[in-house]
């Protein structure tokens, strides 16, 4: 199954690590399924995707050279640059990069059996209510 390079499987678990954390930090087994998942699921993607994927976490990686005017790769940055990094890429001209690596981070971290317990969701009054419906 081809899917991303290895740097980009780091690249990408900084970010989810940034997006992700609360101000509690996020569980690295939490990290470690979210990138399997991730893995997997770019696995059964066409290479255009991939491709388009890897480009903009390359450009995530080094994009903190132009925006903190200091050489500097995303992964190298403290918690709190990153998390003001990404603020800033989000809010700029290059957003679209940022939100294509955001939404796949995003579909495999809430896939996550805890998801729920953490977004407030109960599936349990879901069950419920699709068991109740005729």
């Amino acid at each position: 199954m081809q899917t991303l390079s290895k740097r980009s499987f780091v690249v990408l678990r900084e970010i989810a690590r940034t997006l992700f954390d609360a101000g509690l930090g996020v569980p690295e087994d939490r990290l470690d399924w979210a990138m399997a998942e991730l893995h997997d699921l770019l696995g059964h993607v066409g290479r255009l995707t991939r491709f388009a994927l890897s480009l903009a976490v390359a450009f995530l990686q080094f994009a903190p050279i132009a925006v903190f005017r200091r050489p500097a790769r995303f992964t190298r940055l403290s918690p709190e640059q990153k998390a003001r990094f990404l603020a800033r890429i989000e809010g700029g001209p290059f957003s679209m990069l940022f939100v294509v690596v955001k939404l796949y981070l995003c579909i495999v971290y809430y896939e996550h059996p805890d998801a729920s317990i953490q977004t407030g969701y109960d599936t349990r009054a879901l069950a419920a209510q699709t068991e109740a419906s005729p």
